[in-house]
């Protein structure tokens, strides 16, 4: 989760401040973003799958991955060319939430049936 508010803390930094200046204050946040989005989701998945699928849902991770590194950097190249810079961090911090809210929500189911079994 601090990964997920870390990275949208610092798009709407730049998002509000369009300058070159304004990068160096976001640079810690983004570097704990990174840190933490990139190792979490194996995470997560590899205690989440049975053990007899852990290849198979981390090789699907790992494609889902691939894909969104060549897809989104292409749509928001178009959105901050279409429409300007915050328009563009606006939507990545946004996106970001929406992860957010989907893995809380996400998390809450999986622990009410944990409680409830």
């Amino acid at each position: 989760m601090l990964g997920y508010v870390s990275f949208a803390s610092a798009c709407v930094w730049l998002a509000a401040r369009p300058s070159a200046d304004s990068l160096w204050p976001a640079l810690p946040a983004l570097a704990l973003a990174v840190t933490v989005l990139r190792s979490a989701p194996a995470a997560l998945l590899s205690r989440a799958a049975p053990a007899s699928s852990q290849g198979e849902a981390l090789g699907a991770l790992d494609a889902a991955n691939s894909l969104g590194r060549v897809i989104a950097p292409l749509l928001i190249g178009c959105l901050f060319s279409s429409a300007g810079q915050r328009a563009a961090l606006g939507a990545c911090a946004l996106l970001t939430l929406v992860g957010l809210g989907a893995l809380v929500h996400e998390t809450e189911e999986k622990t009410e049936k944990m409680k409830s079994n």
